[in-house]
């Protein structure tokens, strides 16, 4: 009886029946030889850490993980040796995962927070404060690894790059304007003019994404 509730245990993986087995187990202690009585346990165990290991492997949960490897732990390895050493290596290459995804998850908040001061730069700090932001801006950027994100950051800071072109672009107007005739200081205001319409809307712009 015990051992039809482990196979059906091992078959549902079901909690109510994985349950019924370990009583069916209990109420058959003293009626089966002690080393099928240790077989059997063992499967419960293995079976167990199996189901624990998979529910790590879906949800990367550090409670899960630590759940996984306690009842990994338990596994008798004069039963299960090779299974066990197979369950460890699921649940280390989980955490390899996990260790991962933590690691790419501060790439993406550092590369971030990099964009950010770039875009906060444009609005009220000097052209060398600018660009030594975006550069450091885009050096995080390439580390990231997620495809997605590391589009949507890309495009941020190619706005801050149009926005200090611009801020380029009417300095060196105001420069130039020294060394020009009357004559010829109207078509260059013109053109500042429109230089300065060019950063003003691109600074507009990155105000609008990031209030979005």
């Amino acid at each position: 009886k015990a051992l039809v509730a482990i196979e059906r245990a091992e078959r549902t993986k079901n909690e109510e029946d994985i349950k019924n087995a370990k009583n069916e187990i209990h109420g058959a202690e003293n009626e089966i030889p002690d080393k099928t009585l240790k077989n059997l346990k063992a499967r419960i165990q293995l079976l167990e850490a199996t189901i624990a290991v998979e529910k790590a492997e879906r949800t990367l949960a550090e409670a899960d993980i630590n759940e996984a490897k306690v009842l990994i732990e338990l596994i008798d390895k004069d039963y299960y040796k090779l299974e066990k050493e197979k369950l460890l290596d699921r649940i280390n290459a989980v955490i390899e995962t996990n260790e991962a995804r933590v690691e790419e998850q501060e790439r993406i908040k550092k590369a971030t927070e990099a964009v950010e001061n770039a875009e906060e730069a444009v609005r009220k700090e000097s052209l060398e404060n600018i660009i030594n932001k975006i550069n450091i801006a885009i050096d995080l950027i390439e580390s990231v690894n997620t495809k997605s994100i590391k589009t949507i950051l890309m495009d941020r800071i190619n706005r801050v790059i149009l926005a200090k072109d611009a801020i380029i672009a009417v300095n060196k107007a105001s420069e130039t304007i020294k060394y020009f005739s009357h004559s010829d200081i109207a078509t260059l205001i013109v053109d500042l003019e429109k230089d300065i319409d060019k950063a003003k809307d691109t600074i507009r712009n990155i105000d609008s994404d990031i209030k979005a």
